[in-house]
């Protein structure tokens, strides 16, 4: 008797890790027992089902008298488990619970009996579904051991299902949660300051960084933790990954990265993930880098990074795949997480300053400047405020929910209110920027790939009889990037329209000096370049006389 009742308690206490959060009250009546289910803050809408797994005379917490349940095919699972230490010499269910007494809570054999059990259910007895608004509630018809099977589907709302649940038909209340790894990831180095839009120029290196976590993984034999991340063909991967979990940086052979160069896609798969079954709750931190080239999209899509994670989500199963899941394995995916990098142009027109409806063609110029590379940063926090909406919960997260006389014991305090308040913060890289080239037959010269920042452009050579522009000119960017679009301004000397700056510059042509007369003009030319002649010819005379007289005087 003593080592059947210990039985429940080992089985209550193992799943309590294990399963996903939420509050079981059990209550008999002479004939019947109901199962209550109640959805916790924060859970999925859930469904279970329960099965009869022992059956025999329950007197408080003990279960006497045990036979096969109703729920499960015990011949079948006393051969499967017959398989495994302890259980070789069993020969009944009254022998199955003797030595299912002897392991201790939340050991690795109470969970793989409960995940064994789960293979050979026949027939639930019944099941229910609990929902924010509601509890779900299952009756039996009789005492017993019942296993409580999660048979949610979590391939829309992208969770992971509960471990089995066993239960003796009592009184009784848990707080369990299973786990699954969630994924961000931003533009920068750090996750907190890291931003989900930024501007760069072509050729800019731009930093990633994606951080997940370590789940709960008991129950679990095999885990797949495999990142997949695409890029649009304005980004190209530098191919530098590193990955951290906690403050261990991995070896570059604990993982694989593959890239598709066609695709512009790369996948991270961290080998043999259940090694880390002990450092749940450490940080999982990738950073790695892209760079803006000339494939660059510059209009209001920009450049998008997207990253989404696989993971295991059914511990009551034994997956067959290695490092990665195989097609038959269950597994969740997170939702896609979307980085935008914007870029814009500046087109030029060289026109005639008298006439602006005359393009003019072969006028070069360069543009050099200094683009600003902006990451914008959005955090919540809250802080204490009368006004506020929200409840502070002993788990240290924040609630809408009202506390209510049954769960204010959850709360840490039931009266102090708390506003969310959303602090944006910028980053900024200066990037130095030169290039030049020629007007086109339509007066036209666009440069191509330009973040916000100030540029200078500086005529070098104009067209013929024109006169040259004297001092550069000045044009200054700003962007206000955002996850769905980027807003441009331009300084008052351009404007910013069709997804790029445009910018007009007129040339005037140089001045020709007029002239008087005609032939008479000539004539002095001629008569003026005589005198010269003669006045070279006398100084030549001048000079010989001198010396003659030099010469006489000796």
């Amino acid at each position: 008797m003593k080592a059947t009742k210990r039985i429940f308690s080992v089985f209550l206490t193992c799943v309590l890790a294990f399963t996903m959060a939420f509050a079981m009250g059990l209550t008999a009546s002479a004939a019947d027992y109901t199962i209550t289910i109640t959805k916790p803050e924060g859970d999925i809408d859930r469904t279970y089902e329960a099965y009869q797994i022992f059956q025999g005379n329950l007197s408080g917490n003990t279960l006497s008298d045990i036979e096969w349940g109703t729920g499960i095919n015990g011949a079948a699972f006393l051969d499967e488990l017959k398989k495994n230490a302890p259980f070789t010499s069993c020969t009944d269910a009254k022998t199955v619970a003797e030595k299912l007494a002897t392991f201790e809570n939340n050991s690795d054999g109470a969970v793989a009996f409960a995940k064994l059990a789960g293979k050979f259910l026949t027939t639930a007895t019944g099941s229910a579904t609990a929902t924010s608004s509601a509890t779900g509630k299952i009756t039996v018809p009789a005492a017993g051991y019942y296993l409580l099977k999660d048979v949610t589907d979590v391939t829309t709302p992208h969770d992971a299902l509960s471990l089995n649940i066993l239960k003796v038909v009592q009184d009784v209340e848990v707080n369990p949660k299973a786990d699954h790894p969630s994924v961000d990831k931003k533009i920068g180095t750090d996750i907190s300051t890291g931003a989900a839009a930024n501007t760069a120029t072509i050729g800019d290196k731009v930093p990633f960084v994606i951080k997940s976590n370590v789940p709960k993984m008991q129950g679990y034999t095999k885990y797949f933790f495999v990142l997949n991340d695409s890029m649009t063909a304005g980004l190209t991967y530098n191919k530098d990954v590193a990955i951290k979990i906690g403050a261990t940086t991995l070896a570059a052979d604990a993982y694989d990265v593959v890239y598709d160069d066609t695709a512009n896609t790369m996948k991270i798969v961290i080998k043999n993930f259940i090694q880390y079954k002990s450092e749940a709750g450490k940080d999982i931190v990738v950073t790695y880098s892209a760079t803006l080239n000339e494939k660059a999209d510059l209009t209001q899509a920009g450049n998008k990074n997207t990253v989404k994670l696989t993971y295991s989500n059914n511990p009551n199963v034994d997956y067959k795949g290695d490092n990665e899941p195989d097609t038959t394995d269950p597994v969740g995916e997170t939702p896609e997480h979307v980085t935008v990098t914007y870029s814009t142009k500046l087109q030029l027109t060289k026109v005639d300053g008298a006439d602006p409806n005359e393009k003019l063609e072969g006028v070069e110029f360069q543009i050099t400047g200094t683009s600003i590379k902006t990451a914008v940063s959005k955090g919540d926090y809250f802080k204490q405020d009368a006004a506020g909406t929200y409840y502070q919960l002993k788990d240290g997260t924040f609630t809408e929910t009202a506390p209510t006389a049954e769960t204010g014991s959850k709360y840490v305090s039931t009266s102090v209110k708390y506003a969310k308040v959303t602090d944006t913060a910028e980053q900024t890289k200066m990037q130095k920027v030169t290039a030049s080239g020629t007007t086109d037959a339509n007066g036209l010269i666009t440069f191509e790939g330009l973040g916000a920042g100030t540029y200078y452009i500086t005529e070098l050579k104009t067209k013929s009889g024109y006169n040259l522009l004297t001092a550069p000119i000045t044009v200054t960017i700003t962007a206000a990037p955002s996850a769905t679009g980027c807003s441009w301004t331009v300084s008052t000397n351009a404007a910013f329209e069709d997804d790029m700056v445009k910018l007009t510059v007129e040339n005037n042509k140089g001045s020709v000096l007029p002239i008087t007369g005609g032939i008479g003009t000539t004539i002095f030319y001629v008569i003026g370049g005589l005198l010269v002649c003669g006045a070279v010819v006398m100084a030549i005379t001048k000079k010989k006389l001198s010396v003659e007289d030099k010469a006489d005087q000796n």
